[in-house]
């Protein structure tokens, strides 16, 4: 059986410097994409650009983002150049008249499948950033039409939670277009709040996990916050909470009260 190609996986400082070795190792490369560097804890532009630009030299194909702020100078940073636009329309152009030969040669190098896959993927990249570019707009990115095409459009969810479990689950809810009410205790907020202090003050988990939501404190130890929390759920979809063992009992937000505040 032919070997398959594996996705790369670096974890360690020399890896990182080893990365375009990596990239073009023929157990990566073949067929597959570059790895994705990490992410930046920095959100101001210059930062971003610049952890972007040294991950490109590096040899990665991509970076992860934890901010929606940071995803332009990523997508600019990764865009395919001129040259590389240039070269992958010849690669392309050649593999149209190789017929059912299975390899060629352009500008000296030897051109097969993984080559001309890699030029399409360039030309791919190149169209869906040009894309990108004449959508932009001031409000293109909370333009009411894109909001109703995600398949949550619509829905509310009221999230009684803290840490990473349940808001990871509610951020991908968001991401899909619900409405997102996170529920955090008065003062301190959801104590992942605290974790660190990298993303402008704030925790960088905390940041990454709660994007696109809504916050509210409420105190549902006291009557007044479980009948404010009770009004909220009245008029949810849905409810996650992530508290500990009997904790939603004490607070009067376990399942049975739950199915009593949410209408059918």
């Amino acid at each position: 059986m032919a070997a398959r190609p594996g996705s790369a996986l670096i974890e360690t400082a020399e890896g990182i410097l080893r990365a375009p070795a990596v990239a073009d190792c023929p157990e990566v490369s073949t067929g597959k994409p570059a790895p994705i560097d990490g992410v930046t804890t920095d959100l101001t532009r210059p930062a971003v650009a610049s952890d972007a630009a040294r991950a490109r030299r590096l040899g990665f194909g991509g970076k992860l983002c934890i901010h929606p702020a940071q995803v332009p100078e990523v997508n600019q940073a990764f865009a395919p150049d001129q040259t590389e636009i240039a070269w992958a329309r010849r690669i392309v152009a050649a593999a149209a008249g190789l017929g059912g030969a299975g390899a060629g040669r352009v500008d000296g190098q030897m051109i097969d499948k993984p080559v001309i896959d890699r030029a399409r993927r360039i030309l791919s990249a190149a169209t869906a950033t040009a894309t990108e570019e004449e959508a932009e707009g001031p409000e293109a990115a909370d333009s009411p039409a894109t909001a109703a095409e995600l398949p949550l459009a619509g829905v509310t969810v009221v999230a009684l939670e803290q840490a990473v479990a349940a808001p990871f689950a509610t951020r991908q809810l968001a991401d899909l277009g619900a409405r997102v009410i996170k529920i955090e205790r008065p003062g301190e907020g959801d104590f992942a709040r605290g974790y660190d202090r990298t993303v402008l003050g704030q925790a960088s988990y905390f940041v990454w996990l709660n994007r696109g939501k809504e916050s509210v404190e409420l105190d549902i130890k006291t009557d007044q916050g479980r009948a404010q929390l009770d009004a909220i759920l009245a008029r949810a979809d849905v409810f996650v909470q992530n508290l500990a063992p009997g904790a939603a009992d004490r607070a009067g937000s376990a399942l049975p009260t739950c199915r009593r505040a949410i209408p059918a």
